[in-house]
């Protein structure tokens, strides 16, 4: 499995854990529209989630994350 194939299906695994989380928690404190509840979850899960990426560096693979938290991204 390549790093590219790697970076993506972390950037899919932590994009479900963090909606269903998120949806979840919206359905469970507030009543409102079905709609407008995925489409919070789906808003707020884009802009928290870290994001994974591949860079060739020097002939070289080196897979990165970059999250909101960090200062710098930082290398995996």
């Amino acid at each position: 499995m390549t790093k590219k194939t790697k970076s993506n299906i972390y950037n899919f695994l932590v994009f479900v854990i963090l909606f269903l989380g998120i949806r979840y928690l919206l359905a469970s404190f507030f009543d409102m529209h079905y709609i407008a509840m995925v489409l919070i979850a789906a808003f707020s899960t884009t802009v928290l989630a870290p994001k994974f990426g591949v860079i060739k560096v020097q002939g070289k693979e080196r897979m990165f994350v970059k999250w909101f938290l960090f200062k710098e991204i930082k290398e995996l």
